[in-house]
C-alpha cells in the first residue's frame, strides 16, 4: 500500500511540475501543483493535508533558508534544485531531503518517503 496521498509540489519550472506530477500520478498520489508564493499559501493555510510537500527552493520566488526552515517544521519537505553546489546544499541542510532536479524520474517517490519517515522520526535538523 502506498503511504503517500497527497503531496504539494511548488515551484515556477513547469516542466519539472508536469514531469514531478506524472511520477506521482503514475503512483496513485493526488498532485496540487504551485506556481507562485501565494498559490503556496492558498494550500498550505486551507484545509487540506498533505503528506509531503516538494518544492524547487533555489527558484527566485521560494529560495530563502527561512522559507525552508518555515515549510520542515509543518511537513515532511523535499528540496529540489538542478544545481546542487555546496552553498545550496549548507543553505537547505534543513530539509529532510535534497534531490537533484536530473534523477527524479529514478529517485522522486524513494526521496519523497525517505523524507517523510525522517520528518516523523524529528531528524531533520531545524533551527
Amino acid at each position: 500500500m502506498n503511504q503517500v496521498v497527497r503531496v504539494l509540489l511548488v515551484d515556477n519550472d513547469l516542466r519539472f511540475l508536469e514531469s514531478a506530477s506524472s511520477i506521482f500520478i503514475n503512483q496513485g498520489v493526488e498532485v496540487l501543483i504551485a506556481c507562485d508564493p501565494e498559490q503556496v499559501h492558498y494550500y498550505l493555510n486551507g484545509s487540506l493535508v498533505f503528506d509531503a510537500v516538494i518544492a524547487d527552493l533555489s527558484s527566485p520566488f521560494f529560495g530563502s533558508p527561512k522559507y525552508c526552515q518555515s515549510l520542515v517544521t509543518k511537513y515532511p519537505l523535499v528540496a529540489v534544485s538542478a544545481s546542487l553546489e555546496q552553498k545550496f546544499l549548507d543553505h537547505y541542510s534543513i530539509c529532510d531531503c535534497v534531490l537533484d532536479k536530473n534523477t527524479i524520474h529514478d529517485l522522486l517517490m524513494s526521496a519523497t518517503l525517505k523524507a517523510m519517515q525522517r520528518h516523523h522520526l524529528g531528524l531533520q535538523m531545524v533551527g
